[in-house]
């Protein structure tokens, strides 16, 4: 008795077009017949794809047992994780609050003095007055008949 590919597909537990690659690629050897509809040979299909099991074959206390023991865990890991987070948020909101606090101090700061551009602009040019007038013009004209290394040395000819 040969298998189609719909029947193929069924008994391993593929899609059809999975069996059908597996043919082209030469994994699994068929015919076709003369409508031209794969034929297949159990033999050779559960070579390479085994039978789909049933997932419960009388294990049913063992898959509870171990489905309970897997829940329980994930259930201690999400608290955790919750845990994990709810300490995020409370750091999160701890530096929103100490942010609003330095905004606020620079903003004090700011409006402490507040002054113009053409105010700064008058203090610039009053320090540069100031600069002009406490600029001293050397006492003692500078000696022509010195050569330079006799300035710079202070070396008398």
């Amino acid at each position: 008795m040969q298998l189609t590919l719909r029947q193929a597909a069924k008994e391993t537990g593929l899609t059809k077009p999975a069996i059908l690659k597996a043919i082209q690629k030469g994994k699994v050897s068929a015919e076709k017949n003369e409508n031209g509809h794969w034929r297949i040979e159990p033999v050779e299909l559960f070579r390479v794809y085994p039978k789909d099991k049933p997932v419960n074959e009388g294990n049913d206390n063992q898959l509870t047992t171990g489905n309970a023991k897997v829940n329980s865990s994930l259930q201690v890991e999400v608290k955790v994780l919750r845990e994990r987070i709810e300490d995020k948020n409370e750091i999160i909101e701890d530096l929103r609050k100490e942010r609003n606090d330095w905004k606020k101090q620079a903003q004090t700061l700011l409006l402490q003095k507040p002054t113009s551009d053409i105010e700064k602009l008058k203090e610039t040019q009053e320090i540069k007055a100031n600069d002009k007038q406490t600029y001293k013009t050397p006492e003692k004209p500078i000696e022509s008949n010195k050569s330079f290394w006799g300035r710079l040395f202070s070396l008398k000819e």
